[in-house]
């Protein structure tokens, strides 16, 4: 018995081994053919972040039902990306991993929702909807984050109905860590979402927009593989702004990035 207790943890050491190889060996081809790491130029809203107890009350007024709230049509539509917060969970965490620590863990999209107080955003989580939801704004007050405006790339009335749809859908649930296979394998449950990729996937429905053509270049471009993640949206964004002047979004060869910090 403690033979084989022996030889199953070889086994489960090699293939560890195995699977540490090929992250390596991935990560290395990627850096060497170009693979570019995105920066963000975050802003801040100057308010002090929330207490736990007003946190919780915030996440937890999160709500799918939409029949209170007020869509202003032909508006100004925006994604805002988040960065990690001071003391961020395993999730965040892993999430700003795949990113290659640019600090983007959580996007969410502004389709100028609202009620008497205040506008009300779209994204997913793990929290009393369990899914996708509409959360108030004031939820991420204190929050470092940066605003993209996107009504020139994509049909912004469209998006917000497509994000309705799958939020007034009961089937649809958030994914989080307990999906550990379906990330490391890469499965796509589309009734499984994450708040990037929700937002990915009602993207990528309006296939002729900008929007779209930037994303599928930037999934193109990426290390990871599977679920949409908001450095996935970052990446898109870089791409739309590599011409403009003063972008809050660029991307740097990762070769060039490891060099200009050793040299500085």
């Amino acid at each position: 018995m403690r033979t084989a207790s022996v030889v199953l943890v070889g086994v489960i050491l090699a293939g560890l081994s195995l699977l540490a190889i090929g992250a390596i060996a991935r990560l290395s081809w990627w850096v060497v053919g170009g693979g570019k790491h995105v920066s963000i130029n975050w802003t801040s809203d100057g308010l002090s972040p929330l207490s736990p107890v007003e946190q919780a009350k915030a996440d937890n007024q999160a709500i799918r039902d939409r029949s209170r709230l007020q869509h202003q049509k032909d508006c100004t539509c925006a994604l805002v990306f988040f960065k990690i917060t001071a003391n961020p969970g395993l999730d965040a965490r892993i999430v700003d991993l795949f990113a290659g620590f640019n600090g983007a863990t959580h996007v969410s999209l502004d389709c100028c929702v609202s009620d008497v107080s205040g506008p009300w955003m779209i994204d997913s989580d793990q929290g009393i909807a369990d899914g996708p939801e509409y959360k108030g704004f004031r939820a991420w007050q204190g929050r470092w984050r940066a605003r993209v405006p996107i009504s020139d790339l994509i049909d912004c009335e469209r998006l917000y109905q497509d994000l309705a749809e799958r939020i007034a859908d009961p089937r649809v649930r958030q994914k989080g860590l307990a999906y550990w296979t379906d990330f490391a394998l890469g499965r796509t449950d589309p009734n499984v979402v994450t708040c990037s990729g929700l937002i990915g996937q009602c993207i990528l429905r309006q296939p002729s927009s900008r929007l779209a053509a930037a994303l599928r270049q930037a999934i193109q471009e990426r290390i990871t593989y599977g679920e949409l993640t908001p450095n996935d949206l970052a990446r898109a964004v870089a791409i739309e702004e590599a011409a403009q002047p003063g972008a809050q979004f660029i991307q740097t060869p990762w070769l060039n990035a490891v060099w200009n910090a050793v040299r500085y």
